[in-house]
């Protein structure tokens, strides 16, 4: 011993002394080099894989075993070595890069298990695996084995390389396939082996078998029917308090069993055709109601349902109620048995039938029992309260066949409206011109004319400033009239003076203002300005035609005696822009 501990204190100091020798750099602890050793009766060898940047650079392998250190260069990127004594230290120094020290009985890998098998046990319903495996150094090693399916992966390990798989962890008719590998443990450490070639079983199918438990307190019972490919079958039977199994061979399609306890699994197995566990308590099959009542209640118009049920075991239960008449069906579900059923869902004058079943809850699981007897009611024919004749149906669908036919109609409006908007604009609002704009146009249109009507039928028209009997100039008026006219109102004396006066006909004196107004207007008419003057100049054409036409009956005007104007005299327009005129459209088709 004393001599090994030696002979590794000189290893030590060999790769510490290359290690310093040179001015290279600094060595890795860590090489990037695996190393594995494989030990077997026929030869033990060291077997190194190296990474790329490690070929072609020289290395130095020494042990105990070895006379002299072995030299060489790298050229591929692994190598193996004999070793003759499997307990020897391999020191491995690469210059600047690698320098390692390896024990043969810590770097162990084995070679994978090839001897494995995979049955399914029918009897019992488990999978068993296990493997036949010898080494020649290594005595104590651990085994994993992968069980896998579709859906799962079952990784299990053990020390003796037999696997039991429970048939609670495998599922009926699928196939699983199964791979191992192993590791030594004790004396040799080291890494896993590679893994076994696959090998696979098949679970049976479960039986074609239907079994539920009967929980009473005289006695629980497991009742369980089958097909006809099962009779003259042997099975068996076994759980905790069953012991030993039960066999017999199947005489019949169903059988009774007595049970002493409720909630033992029980596992069924027919050797050849599947196997099955049930848990007594997730198959419960609890019997029917009994006592069931159906009432209408006329005061309400709802109808009551009730349930009396009692069980020695489930506590919890979960009550189901059909109710149908002639052309209706409702189910309603909960867990105390009490149903209330609304006046709505319900039919004036029909008569409607029950039936309720049940199932266990919360601890205890299960399937549906079987439907109670039949229970009845008639609903009342009450109008107040029912619609029987369907009188509210029609009305509803009247109400709903108005509501269509007006959205139709407002929408078909409303297409039109925005399709023809423009016609019914113009019919509805028609575009009524301004007055001014309507007399110039007709002014320019009859060559300086303000109508084109027949000058023995119109007179003038009697044109009003806005702002008459405001302002700082006052309007020539005449200072002698008669009485008459003095008594006359405004408005008869224009229209006296306009049933004498043509408008057409031109007033003697070209020197007063109505013979410059009128000039004006028809030396403007001459010279065809364009449009484009706009609105601006129609305003000046209408403020040039603000005059007012007075005379009597001949059409023509004269001074009075004294030198004073007469009732013909004309009032001229006075300057300014402001004095714009208002005409009243009844003095335009005022007739004789």
């Amino acid at each position: 011993m004393a001599r090994e501990v030696v002979w590794t204190l000189v290893l030590l100091l060999l790769g510490l002394c290359h290690g310093q020798s040179g001015d290279g750099p600094e060595i890795d602890e860590e090489p990037d080099m695996d190393c594995i050793s494989e030990l077997s009766l026929k030869g033990s060898y060291l077997i190194c894989t190296l990474t790329d940047e490690l070929i072609g650079t020289n290395l130095t392998i020494s042990s105990k075993g070895l006379q002299q250190p072995l030299t060489w260069t790298l050229n591929e990127s692994s190598f193996t070595l004999p070793i003759k004594n499997i307990t020897d230290l391999i020191s491995i120094f690469i210059p600047g890069k690698v320098s390692m020290i390896k024990d043969m009985t810590a770097i162990v890998k084995l070679p994978a298990p090839l001897n494995v098998t995979a049955t399914y046990l029918s009897a019992s319903g488990d999978g068993n695996i296990s493997v036949q495996y010898q080494h020649d150094y290594v005595e104590s090693a651990i085994f994993e084995v992968d069980v896998w399916n579709t859906t799962v992966h079952m990784p299990f390990e053990n020390f003796n390389g037999t696997f039991i798989i429970p048939w609670k962890d495998l599922k009926m008719g699928s196939e699983y396939f199964v791979k191992m590998r192993v590791k030594p443990i004790g004396n040799f450490s080291g890494r896993w082996s590679g893994w076994s070639p696959c090998k696979s079983f098949i679970v049976d199918k479960e039986p074609t078998m239907d079994c539920f438990s009967e929980l009473i307190v005289q006695g629980s019972y497991l009742h369980c029917t089958f097909t006809k490919e099962l009779i003259g079958t042997n099975i068996s039977i076994s759980s905790v308090d069953i012991n030993p199994p039960l066999k017999w061979t199947l005489n019949g399609s169903n059988f009774r069993l007595r049970l002493k306890t409720i909630i033992n699994e029980i596992s069924i197995t027919i050797p050849g055709k599947g196997w099955m566990t049930k848990e007594m308590k997730h198959i419960v099959k609890l019997p029917a109601p009994r006592t069931v009542t159906a009432t209408y209640l006329s005061a309400s118009g709802n109808a009551n349902i009730t349930v009396q049920y009692h069980h020695d075991y489930v506590t919890l239960r979960h009550f189901e109620v059909y109710i149908w008449n002639a052309t209706s069906n409702m189910i309603y579900d909960n867990f105390h048995g009490t149903f209330i059923i609304p006046r709505e869902d319900l039919k004036a004058g029909s008569e409607y039938f029950v039936k309720v079943r049940v199932r266990p809850g919360e601890f205890f699981n299960g399937r549906w029992s079987d439907w109670s007897t039949l229970r009845s009611f008639i609903v009342d024919k009450d109008p107040g309260n029912n619609d029987s004749d369907g009188t509210y149906d029609r009305v509803l669908m009247y109400i709903i066949v108005i509501v269509i036919v007006i959205s139709i109609v407002l929408l078909i409006a409303c297409l039109l409206t925005r399709l023809r908007g423009q016609k019914l604009k113009a019919y509805i609002m028609p575009n009524v011109p301004h007055p001014k704009t309507t007399l110039v146009h007709m002014q320019k249109f009859n060559k300086g004319l303000l109508l084109s009507f027949t000058p023995e039928t119109f007179n003038d028209i009697h044109i009003n400033r806005l702002d008459e009997g405001g302002g700082k100039d006052k309007a020539l008026a005449p200072e002698s009239t008669s009485d008459d006219q003095r008594a006359a109102s405004p408005r008869s004396h224009c229209q006296s003076q306009l049933s004498q006066v043509p408008l057409w006909q031109p007033l003697l004196g070209t020197g007063g203002p109505l013979g410059e107004s009128q000039s004006t207007l028809q030396d403007e008419d001459d010279r065809e300005e364009p449009e484009e003057h706009g609105e601006e100049d129609m305003e000046d054409d209408v403020a040039s035609a603000e005059v007012r036409l007075l005379g009597d009956g001949g059409g023509t005007t004269a001074d009075s005696g004294d030198g004073e104007p007469s009732s013909t005299s004309i009032r001229a327009v006075q300057e300014g822009r402001k004095d714009e005129a208002y005409v009243t459209m009844s003095s335009l088709f005022k007739t004789q």
